[in-house]
């Protein structure tokens, strides 16, 4: 059985679970029911679900089949209720040009259409219409449908499934920072398949959104229950009816604005009793911090802090003198209300926030810069979102501006609001729910002025044209925030980054006794995976002066030290490994403590003299210090074959479960090359049983061996 530790990482994800069932569920739904799914992408979305099950959250054949359910569930609907929505479709133009291309694909494939319309979005949700007014016997429709529904949740799933298993099998064979350059790339792309989706089927879907939802309005208010109350009181009908109206702001607009505004409000709430509480979102800040702080060099710094320049006080002021002097010179006046207000607004509600909650900023250990007041909210995430989400309102809301062009600016400007964001936080300037906050009062304030804006503008009869900005207008925004910005930049002297994740730039923390660092200084006594996971507890730490004199001992003893992951060495060991040969220093896979892989790997082969059998031992530099020396905490594991570790992994060493046999053989090793000056046993943990990443099972009996390495002078 597992420790208490195992067991409490394994459990606290129910909710997250049965939230991805349900949305499994109501994608394979919602994306086949006629019409609804012409609006919204369900398929990146369930490849996202997929990923889920790769990583042990979910289970791939209850996801599969809740898939399968919501799909022919909604394909069922569809084909039975033809009848009933076909004059409500014939009176809507709009409806009724998707419906004839629906139709016109199922007549130019025939059966074979019902699975090909699985993989095109307009086809899928339509064609259970089409195929029973086109009289489609009910038993062959539904065969086929089913066989297409499999096919195409088999792929998506499938896809989402081997997405995460590619990039994992990346992470395990790069470094931190080139697995965050990686995971930059792996969350811009489906950013970009969403622009995609928005410039080619963004607006036809909210047309046909809005279309549904006036519809259904109509139908509803004609219900025999109902009829009755609004034929009572005609001017709740009325009202409803009004705040639905696509002809101007006070319909639909700013009924979906209200609904935002309350949603975002409810959230901010929400963020603000997690934080007072000392709740979930205070763990969340922690482990973000210390996750970023591995992943940080000189490289990425200066880049992050260039980024977060775009929402400094320079940028912020000159933007703002730029962008009004364009729109008043170019008779754009109705705007410059919400471009003020947001600012004005954002300015005063950071600081009276700032000032009531009072949070410090994070310690030394984490901030690259330093920075004055107050952490709560982050002040460049809420400049960036009034001020970018601004701009992006005042292009969305102009007519004269191509659809493609909108969908542009919007994702543009998402995208710096939340590389803004980001920065602060790769910077250690602030915490994830600094950020957070810092968003969700932008995004309020932002459409509080935009209601403003457009109410004030209707009270005073502003005309249209005042709205629309031309392609000249338009340009000239842009040219001019862009050199603002690049005046910024150029005009800013990037500073001195303090690096704390080299304890060789530390001072050494002396501790009386080595169980100190753990009884005292509450250091963790498991290594851990990738994801923070505990794994394969420490059963090794040494003393010795330094790194230099370590690896000497080592040596002596006939140890070797690994070499650095790349994608050479990773070759040459995969050649070595598949070839049974020789490949004394051959590179390790990496492992995390306290969420740093180790600095030190030292191997040894074993009398058959392959890279597929070997001694490990993985080290990492502590800050803290005996007299004796400098303290190295370590695991080892004896490499006794190699394995397929599935898509997950590939090919990969299979450990000896027997974990204190290879801490007793380092120890003799060592021993008889006669570089061990004292040598004791401690019971660190309890006797327990494991499983590490790779799913190797391991056995301890918790005690760790401590070895003071003789000085080299001697």
């Amino acid at each position: 059985m597992t420790t208490p530790l195992f067991e409490t990482q394994a459990g606290g994800h129910h909710i997250f679970i049965l939230w991805v069932y349900c949305s499994v569920f109501f994608l394979g739904f919602l994306e086949s029911l006629p019409f609804i799914g012409l609006t919204f992408p369900a398929a990146v979305l369930m490849i996202l679900a997929g990923t889920t099950a790769y990583f042990g959250w979910t289970d791939m054949q209850t996801m599969t089949v809740l898939a399968i359910a919501g799909s022919m569930l909604s394909n069922v609907l569809g084909y039975e209720a033809d009848s009933y929505v076909r004059p409500f479709i014939q009176k809507r133009p709009v409806l009724t040009e998707q419906v004839e291309k629906a139709r016109t694909f199922l007549k130019k494939f025939g059966a074979l259409s019902i699975v090909l319309a699985r993989f095109r979005t307009f086809s899928r949700s339509l064609i259970s219409l089409v195929a029973a007014e086109e009289d489609m016997p009910r038993l062959e429709f539904y065969g086929i449908t089913f066989v297409g529904i499999v096919l195409i949740t088999v792929l998506r799933l499938g896809a989402g499934y081997l997405s995460a298993a590619g990039l994992q099998f990346a992470f395990y064979w790069v470094t931190r920072r080139e697995g965050f350059l990686l995971g930059l790339v792996v969350v811009a792309l489906p950013a970009f398949i969403l622009w995609k989706w928005a410039i080619r089927k963004g607006r036809r879907a909210l047309i046909v959104l809005f279309s549904l939802i006036q519809s259904s309005l109509r139908l509803v208010s004609r219900h025999r229950f109902i009829a009755p109350f609004f034929k009572r009181y005609p001017w709740v009908k009325t009202f409803i009816h009004a705040r639905f109206s696509r002809s101007d702001f006070f319909g639909i607009a700013l009924t979906s604005l209200i609904l935002m505004l309350l949603y975002l409000l409810h959230l901010l709430i929400l963020l603000f009793a997690s934080y007072a509480h000392n709740g979930t979102i205070i763990t969340v800040d922690t482990q973000v911090a210390n996750l970023l702080l591995t992943f940080r060099n000189h490289q990425m710094m200066s880049v992050f802090y260039n980024i977060t320049l775009l929402a400094s006080a320079q940028t912020i002021v000159g933007i703002m003198i730029v962008v009004s002097a364009v729109l008043w010179v170019k008779h754009h006046r109705t705007f410059l209300l919400a471009l003020w207000s947001s600012i004005l607004s954002a300015t005063a509600v950071i600081f009276l926030i700032k000032t009531m909650t009072g949070r410090v900023r994070p310690s030394a250990v984490y901030a690259a810069i330093h920075e004055p007041y107050f952490a709560l909210p982050s002040a460049h995430a809420t400049y960036a979102t009034v001020l970018y989400g601004t701009l992006a309102y005042i292009v969305l809301r102009s007519k004269t501006v191509s659809w493609r062009l909108k969908m542009s600016v919007l994702f543009l400007m998402s995208a710096c609001i939340l590389s803004i964001s980001f920065s602060r936080l790769y910077l250690g300037v602030h915490f994830t729910s600094d950020v957070l906050a810092g968003i969700l009062i932008g995004l309020v304030l932002l459409l509080l002025s935009i209601i403003l804006s457009e109410s004030l503008s209707q009270a005073l009869h502003h005309t249209t044209v005042s709205r629309n900005i031309s392609r000249t207008t338009l340009i000239s925004l842009i040219g001019s925030c862009t050199a603002v910005v690049v005046s910024v930049i150029f005009a800013s002297t990037t500073p001195s980054f303090l690096m704390h994740d080299d304890t060789a730039d530390t001072l050494p923390v002396a501790v009386a006794d080595i169980a100190d660092i753990f009884n005292v200084h509450h250091q963790s006594k498991f290594t851990e995976t990738l994801t923070g996971q505990p794994q394969e507890p420490l059963n090794i730490i040494i003393v010795s002066q330094s790194d230099r004199c370590l690896e000497k001992q080592f040596a002596d003893a006939g140890w070797q030290e690994a070499d650095a992951l790349s994608p050479g060495s990773a070759y040459k060991a995969f050649r070595a490994a598949v070839l049974n040969e020789e490949y004394p220093t051959a590179p390790m896979t990496p492992y995390f403590y306290a969420t740093l892989p180790h600095s030190i790997g030292m191997q040894q082969e074993a009398d058959r003299r392959t890279v597929r059998i070997r001694h490990h031992l993985r080290l990492w530099k502590t800050p803290y210090s005996v007299p004796e020396g400098q303290v190295y905490l370590g695991t080892a594991s004896f490499d006794r074959g190699l394995k397929w570790g599935g898509f997950r992994l590939g090919i990969t060493h299979r450990i000896d479960p027997d974990l204190d046999t290879e801490r007793t053989y380092i120890s003799s090793n060592l021993s008889n090359a006669g570089v061990i000056s004292s040598y004791t046993k401690t019971q660190l943990i309890s006797p327990m049983v494991g499983r590490n990443f790779t799913g190797d099972p391991f056995v301890t009996d918790g005690q760790t061996a401590i070895l003071v390495l003789r000085s080299c002078a001697h």
